[in-house]
């Protein structure tokens, strides 16, 4: 099994196409049978397994930053973040949060819960990250239409950023 040889996003970097594949389906193993005992939020992570796995392939986190709109979409972020024990056995369920927590793990950045606050985070993380010469990325809620809370914020990370 892949997921269990997993304790830094480090671990994936060199790996093949296909175990990523297979690493994909372990990963939605393990939360159908965590999440079938324990509840939590199936969809919106089951929707971001190959995007977690591919975010943490390219980029470097903890140096590049990943921001959860949506954090209870984390559940795979933290499988690769050295938290997969919580999700692959029982005695170890309650060891994670639902949601992203910094004092889990040193690529969560926020205790966030639901929508519309990624833009605004990652506004300030940009400004270091632009001291810094760090990438940052955000992951947008689970949502089909964007909250005018985001559009807003949308237009100030724009000025952040220089743009007019």
């Amino acid at each position: 099994m892949y997921l269990e040889k997993i304790n830094s996003p480090k671990d994936i970097k060199n790996m093949k196409i296909e175990e990523l594949e297979i690493l994909a389906t372990e990963m939605r193993k393990a939360l159908l049978e965590k999440l079938s005992k324990k509840g939590g939020h199936f969809g919106p992570n089951f929707g971001m397994v190959e995007a977690i796995i591919a975010l943490h392939y390219v980029f470097n986190s903890p140096v590049d930053k990943l921001v959860f709109d949506v954090s209870h979409q984390s559940y795979c972020h933290k499988m690769l973040t050295g938290r997969k024990d919580a999700f692959l056995y029982e005695e170890h369920y309650k060891d994670v949060s639902g949601y992203t927590n910094p004092d889990e793990s040193e690529h969560d950045f926020f205790n966030v819960g639901h929508t519309s606050t990624s833009i605004s985070l990652a506004s300030g993380l940009a400004k270091a990250r632009d001291l810094k010469k760090e990438d940052l990325i955000t992951s947008e809620k689970d949502a089909k239409w964007p909250s005018l809370q985001e559009l807003k914020q949308t237009d100030l990370f724009k000025n952040i950023k220089g743009e007019n």
